[in-house]
Parts: structure tokens; sequence; C-alpha cells
């Protein structure tokens, strides 16, 4: 529907409401996380791979072994849901668990397969040019304080707990 074909007052109400959305930062953080996803996975479809997905993948290559407990912390995300997203990354193919040690049954060491290397390799070149898009509309300066401010918005808070 127009501007043109609402009545004033519902007019005046649609700019109040917008004002008040434009005034508030979660809003604006969750429509920039949109367009970052919508140009992700518009660019890199072939990829079949979340972002949190690939985020596991490169821990996995990074720290060999590392256990899905571990792997939620870094990605703050429930262990529930971390088991989900590996059982997923394992049925493809791209992670294997490991044989475990002595102790916790919940601690299996998780490894990258050839292929999920392989995977990983072209979700890395992908991201490179994500990231490109990305940082071109911020000088330098500008990306060093957007990630510095989200970060504090993520950091563990115990006041927060």
């Amino acid at each position: 529907m127009a501007e043109a074909d609402l009545a004033p007052a519902a007019q005046a109400g649609q700019a109040r409401a917008l004002a008040e959305l434009q005034q508030l930062i979660g809003f604006h953080i969750s429509l920039a996380n949109t367009a970052i996803k919508a140009h992700f996975h518009a660019h890199f479809p072939g990829l079949k791979l979340t972002q949190k997905q690939i985020a596991i993948l490169w821990l996995v290559d990074g720290c060999p072994g590392i256990i899905q407990v571990d792997l939620a912390r870094h990605l703050r995300v429930k262990r529930a849901t971390m088991s989900a997203m590996v059982r997923v990354l394992a049925d493809r193919g791209l992670v294997a668990r490991c044989q475990r040690k002595e102790g916790d049954p919940r601690h299996v060491p998780l490894n990258l397969t050839a292929g999920g290397k392989s995977l990983l390799g072209e979700a890395r070149r992908s991201i490179a040019r994500h990231e490109a898009w990305v940082r071109q509309r911020f000088s330098l300066a500008e990306q060093r304080t957007i990630a510095m401010l989200m970060a504090r918005l993520y950091a563990r808070d115990e006041r927060d707990a």
C-alpha cells in the first residue's frame, strides 16, 4: 500500500512507529545481521553451509580434537544446539568424531575429514570475498570500532547471568 493510500492519521502513526524503531540500536543490529546473512547466502549458495557451521569447521580445523562443549562455549550456543549442528556436519562427512579418551563420554574429540578440509578451504575463500563486501562500507578505524562495540554485546558478563 502506498503512503498516499493511507489516511493522514495512519500516515502519522506509521511515521511515529518508524521513528521509534530508528531509535532502537537492537533494531539496527538486527537489520545489519539480516543484510549480511542475505548477502552471504545469495552469493555463496554452493557451500550449503551456514556461517555458524563454517565457524565450527574453522575451529575444528584450528583446534583438532576440540570437543562440542568447547565449540558451544566459543560460539555462544547451547550444548544441545551444538550437538545438532555437529551431527549435521558429521552426517555430511565433514567432521569425524574420534575415539574418546577415558572419562566423560560427552567429551568426544572432533576432527575435520578430507572433505571437511576441502569445503572449509572453499568457505574461507568465499568468506574473504564476503568480508570485502562488508568492509568496503567502513574505514579501517570504523571496522575496529564496530568489532569492539559488537564484542561488548556478546561478551560474557556475570551481571547478565
